[in-house]
């Protein structure tokens, strides 16, 4: 009997590095709560997770990472069945947000809060590699000029 490999797709990707994002995410919910971070290697990870910028309306930024991640997963999953084009520009627009969401979290964090989390960089990261993969996902397609078009040519059928 002969082992193959194959080269995982972009969803199993996207569903490997959701569920890690996820993991850390309820890993940083649960330190949120307890003001207490097991491994913080930068030693600033109690100090960002107690600073009045790590909650919005009163919900820790991190219940919004296992969100976030959720989404991804969600995505991830569709992927798996459906490779349409709204299910792609979906991906990347999720991705995107979260691309947005960790430069302001870092902002803060370097400038605002003067400490830095080190399982918060894994979450950027992870949300870095995202962005980079529907990005290679995008240009695959034809761009944004080709996923336009894709588009348009759904609204005419």
């Amino acid at each position: 009997m002969k082992l193959r490999l194959t080269q995982p797709t972009v969803p199993q990707w996207l569903f490997v590095l959701g569920m890690i994002g996820i993991a850390v995410s309820v890993f940083l919910w649960y330190s949120a709560l307890s003001i207490r971070v097991i491994g913080c290697l930068t030693g600033g990870c109690e100090l960002v997770l107690s600073s009045p910028y790590s909650r919005v309306f009163g919900v820790p930024i991190a219940a919004y990472g296992v969100a976030y991640y959720a989404a991804l997963l969600l995505i991830a999953f569709f992927r798996m069945f459906d490779e349409s084009v709204i299910v792609r520009m979906t991906g990347w627009a999720i991705s995107l947000s979260g691309i947005f969401f960790s430069a302001y979290f870092f902002y803060l964090e370097i400038f605002k809060i003067n400490a830095i989390c080190s399982w918060c960089k894994v979450s950027t990261v992870i949300t870095v590699i995202l962005f980079v993969m529907a990005l290679q996902e995008i240009k695959k397609y034809g761009g944004i000029t080709g996923l336009r078009e894709q588009l348009m040519s759904l609204r005419v059928k």
